[in-house]
């Protein structure tokens, strides 16, 4: 008798971890993909003087200059040498940066792609730092990165690490544009 009611136990349980599944499978598609996300510079100097982290859109081409030449030793996408002419009707370029870091080793990486949600654009960004017992420099830095998202769809950014933690409160767009 105490074996059939185990089993009977088995099988509800099983059947309703199917459901949860196939719940969080739906749940997960209701989100629609916004675009591809691309990073268009990156640095380990940028002279924003950021103590953390922080996120803020880059306007027009003007501020996008201007954004570029703070950038110290900047590498661009791909084997550029020139930045990138950003197209801000198609895109808006965000720059994020990670505020000053005692050592090498910290860095932003970026997902390729990100959702919208209830008007917010959520980017996932993975927060590198330096392997634990790394001996390096005591050099500071200050990494950051300068990608392009779409243009639409939205009127927030969420900043979340692979987790889904938020990282940032919602950055508002700037509708001044």
């Amino acid at each position: 008798m105490w074996n059939k009611v185990m089993v009977i136990g088995a099988i509800i349980g099983l059947a309703g971890c199917g459901s949860l599944a196939n719940q969080h499978e739906e749940t997960s598609a209701a989100s629609p993909v916004a675009g591809p996300v691309t990073v268009v510079a990156s640095s380990a100097q940028c002279h924003f003087g950021d103590r953390q982290l922080k996120a803020r859109w880059v306007v027009d081409a003007q501020d996008a200059d201007a954004v570029f030449k703070r950038m110290g030793r900047v590498r661009f996408s791909g084997d550029a040498t020139v930045p990138p002419e950003l197209d801000f009707s198609r895109q808006r370029a965000l720059l994020i940066s990670l505020g000053a870091k005692p050592t090498p080793g910290y860095g932003i990486d970026v997902a390729e792609e990100a959702s919208i949600t209830d008007g917010v654009l959520t980017l996932a960004v993975a927060l590198t730092t330096p392997p634990p017992g790394s001996i390096l420099p005591q050099v500071l830095t200050m990494p950051c990165v300068v990608l392009t998202v779409p243009r639409e769809g939205y009127q927030r950014l969420a900043l979340v690490d692979t987790a889904g933690q938020v990282l940032l409160p919602p950055l508002p767009i700037d509708h001044s544009d």
